[in-house]
């Protein structure tokens, strides 16, 4: 019986055991679970507020970013300007001041004299604006306008299918800010007319615009020009001997026709005039024999 019972509280106090632990364990488990969830549902509020300030964050970050971008990049492009608008602009500008010097000089455009008032024209005197004066040639205005406008209209279209194009963001060069409406309004319509550019004046514009030219560019002109004249030289010489060969040779043909030549037997060769010891033997000759008769 003592046996009994003791092997009967054994199992029972062991079970008893198992069970208080599996109690404790279970109890621990849902203490942890309902405590770890107040605790999250405590800070829930928290930690959407850090999320939302960092979301915010994030987008002003952004936003600022894209604004430093795009005021980079217009500040940037207030300074690359269109190299062929600038230049066409200083053209522009030159053609402007060589009208308003030449709408000044009405001495010039009255009497339609050669231009340089003071000096020379072939000196080394001419000033600045006279040079230019006579180095511009208007002749080509109409050309060069429809060739200008034409070159207009294309670019009009190029910047409007650019300007479909750039929804988002623009590209360089940029054409910079509006330096013409700097300018002084214009003298108007160009004094210069087609009556004034005569056959002189025309080729004191050639003249001036050959000295313009670049050295080596002038030598090769320089050597072309000497090759004509050599090829014309040799030209003229050829046709004067030819002339004079011909000439001979109608002389010689006629005195062959003299009587005299009968008496003496003498025989006249057929290219005694292409050589100047036979033919100056054959003048003596002739004379002597004139002499006699």
């Amino acid at each position: 019986q003592f046996v009994a019972a003791r092997c009967i509280q054994r199992f029972w106090r062991r079970r008893k055991a198992l069970k208080q632990r599996d109690r404790r364990d279970w109890a621990a488990v849902e203490i942890q679970r309902w405590w770890r969830g107040f605790y999250v549902r405590h800070r829930l509020v928290k930690l959407v507020e850090t999320m939302l300030h960092e979301r915010l964050a994030e987008v002003y970050k952004n936003s600022a970013i894209t604004i430093q971008s795009q005021f980079r990049g217009w500040i940037v492009r207030q300074t690359v300007h269109d190299a062929y608008s600038l230049r066409r602009m200083q053209q522009l500008a030159a053609e402007e001041l060589l009208s308003c010097v030449a709408y000044r000089l009405h001495h010039l455009l009255r009497t339609q004299s050669i231009p340089g008032i003071y000096s020379l024209r072939d000196s080394n005197c001419l000033s600045k604006a006279e040079k230019l004066l006579t180095s511009t040639n208007f002749r080509f205005h109409n050309d060069r306008a429809r060739y200008y406008q034409m070159n207009n209209a294309v670019l009009m279209d190029v910047r409007r299918e650019q300007f479909l194009r750039n929804k988002y963001y623009t590209e360089v060069p940029y054409i910079g800010p509006n330096f013409n409406a700097e300018c002084n309004a214009g003298c108007g319509v160009s004094v210069f007319g087609v009556k004034y550019l005569d056959a002189r004046m025309y080729k004191i514009i050639q003249e001036y615009e050959k000295g313009q030219f670049d050295e080596k560019l002038r030598n090769v002109h320089r050597t072309l020009a000497d090759r004509k004249l050599r090829k014309h030289v040799e030209d003229m010489l050829s046709r004067t001997k030819h002339i004079s060969d011909n000439f001979c040779s109608d002389v010689i043909r006629s005195m062959r026709k003299w009587k005299i030549w009968d008496d003496n037997n003498l025989s006249i060769s057929e290219d005694v005039f292409r050589t100047p010891e036979l033919l100056h033997s054959f003048l003596d000759e002739a004379a002597i024999m004139i002499e006699s008769f």
